[in-house]
C-alpha cells in the first residue's frame, strides 16, 4: 500500500436523475474536472439488465466502459417480483480513482439500498457508505 499522507482526496455524492448517454458524459466530465477521488452515485436506472431505455447492457458494464479511470462497485436497482411498471428501487455505484494505491474491502450487505467499503489509508481506515433513501412525492 502506498504512502498517501501527501495526497489530497475528494469525495462526491450525486444523484444524476437519469443515466442516459448525456448524463453519463456529464457525470464523467464532473468527476474529471473536479479531480474527484471517490464518487457515490444513486440512480434507479442502474438496473442489472436494462430495458435499453436508458443504458445498454448491465450497469457494471456501463461503468467499466464509461468511467475507465475509476474502479467501480455497483449495486444494481431491483424490481420486486411481478413488478412490470414503474422504477426499480435502489441503484448505487461507488467509483474510486485508479491513481490511488489503496486497499478496499467491501462490506457485505443484503439490502440493495445500501453499499459500503472500508478504505485502508496508510494511517487509518475509513468506512465509505452510499445509500439510496426512499422518496415518494407524498413525502415532499
Amino acid at each position: 500500500m502506498a504512502d498517501n499522507t501527501n495526497n489530497d482526496v475528494t469525495f462526491l455524492s450525486y444523484n444524476p436523475t437519469g443515466f442516459g448517454e448525456e448524463k453519463v458524459s456529464w457525470v464523467n466530465d464532473l468527476v474529471t474536472t473536479t479531480n474527484c477521488s471517490f464518487v457515490n452515485l444513486q440512480e434507479t436506472f442502474l438496473t442489472q439488465h436494462s430495458s435499453g431505455r436508458k443504458t445498454t447492457g448491465s450497469a457494471t458494464k456501463v461503468f467499466g466502459e464509461c468511467f475507465v479511470d475509476y474502479k467501480h462497485f455497483v449495486v444494481p436497482a431491483v424490481r420486486q417480483p411481478g413488478q412490470t411498471r414503474g422504477r426499480a428501487s435502489g441503484g448505487l455505484a461507488q467509483l474510486s480513482t485508479r491513481s490511488l494505491d489503496i486497499q478496499y474491502d467491501r462490506v457485505e450487505c443484503s439490502n440493495h439500498r445500501f453499499q459500503a467499503q472500508i478504505i485502508q489509508f496508510t494511517n487509518f481506515k475509513l468506512l465509505w457508505g452510499n445509500a439510496c433513501l426512499l422518496y415518494t412525492s407524498d413525502a415532499a
